[in-house]
């Protein structure tokens, strides 16, 4: 299972980022909520960027979707912030950016998550790192 490490969170703008540790299973089972960072004050997620640190090989039917998810203050949350397919070889070292739903609100407190599904058999997620860009 993967692992996070958290980055504090400063005020107004921040790039809070949570390293992948280890690898993400091909078993086809959606993964459990990790960590990101809990936000410190109101303010809106503009941009995630998925980096992998070895390129990430795929295919259109086999797959995972990684999500990004407010949990909230009480850990109960299910909006989804934003999601990035992996349905197509991600190469490595470069940002990649997920894509932002409209639910990108956040208030002091909440927390924010990471996870993946998976479509057909799914694929292992190699380590890397999110970077999430809040402002104030």
């Amino acid at each position: 299972m993967a692992t996070t490490t958290p980055v504090q969170d400063i005020s107004g703008y921040s790039q809070p980022v949570a390293i992948l540790t280890a690898t993400v299973a091909s078993n086809g089972a959606d993964t459990l909520y990790q960590p990101v960072f809990r936000a410190q004050n109101d303010g809106f997620v503009r941009a995630i960027y998925w980096t992998v640190s070895a390129s990430q090989n795929t295919d259109a039917t086999n797959y995972r979707t990684i999500k990004v998810i407010n949990l909230g203050a009480a850990g109960a949350g299910t909006t989804i912030v934003g999601s990035l397919a992996l349905s197509a070889t991600k190469a490595a070292n470069i940002p990649h950016a997920i894509t932002l739903t409209s639910g990108t609100g956040v208030s002091a407190g909440d927390l924010l998550a990471y996870f993946t599904t998976s479509n057909g058999s799914g694929v292992a997620v190699n380590a890397g790192h999110l970077q999430v860009t809040l402002m104030a």
